[in-house]
């Protein structure tokens, strides 16, 4: 998918996924765990995700829209579901048991505490993953965005961007018996460089993991 927040529609369709029996572990630049800002939204928040207990209440929650406290671009409401806090709602629907967060970046300021979820962990050592998904609760499902590859900074050791790529999904590849689903982004590409690149990181993902997908090219 190239919208991030899709994934917590695909984690919707999983069967059970309110009885909190699986881990999610999170791989990308970013934790996209903003917390929600805009007046009135902790007050509401609460009631939505009173109500928000299966799948068909997807789409009158994606449909809710939230006061902005600043117009931005001349908008003055956002929608409830974005691309930077999807893992922040899924932690307040309680779908998940534990957290595994992997990030290249911070923002980590703007996110979950260990204090205020504690079912929710964070990491950035890719090379627990393995440990991660072993000891899990209950099934994995795992989210992937691919620019967790992109630019990675030196305290996570590696040699070139695919090789942690094939590291990461050699791991996965392992233990598919604990895992019930992949989510996985493409994000936002511009330009047709970054673009060729995601797709040679999806011809990766398809090999090692045997995925019969189609990828789309550049005309």
């Amino acid at each position: 998918m190239a919208c991030h927040r899709l994934a917590l529609w695909c984690w919707l369709q999983q069967e059970g996924i309110f009885s909190s029996d699986y881990s999610l572990i999170h791989i990308d630049r970013h934790i996209d765990a903003r917390r929600w800002e805009a007046v009135g939204e902790q007050e509401i928040i609460p009631d939505i995700l009173a109500q928000f207990k299966d799948l068909k209440d997807f789409e009158r929650f994606e449909s809710f829209t939230c006061p902005l406290r600043d117009v931005w671009n001349g908008r003055k409401i956002r929608p409830a579901i974005t691309y930077d806090n999807f893992v922040h709602l899924a932690a307040e629907a309680r779908l998940f048991k534990h957290y595994y967060l992997y990030a290249s970046e911070g923002d980590w300021h703007t996110s979950l505490e260990d204090n205020q979820f504690s079912h929710f962990k964070q990491t950035r050592d890719i090379y627990q993953l393995e440990d991660a998904i072993k000891s899990s609760e209950g099934k994995c499902i795992i989210d992937i965005d691919l620019d967790f590859f992109d630019n990675i900074k030196d305290f996570i050791k590696r040699g070139t961007d695919d090789g942690i790529l094939s590291c990461v999904l050699n791991i996965i590849a392992r233990h598919r018996d604990k895992i019930s689903m992949i989510t996985l982004a493409i994000n936002d590409v511009l330009g047709d460089e970054l673009w060729e690149k995601r797709m040679v990181q999806m011809k990766i993902v398809k090999h090692i993991l045997g995925l019969e997908v189609e990828l789309p090219v550049i005309r």
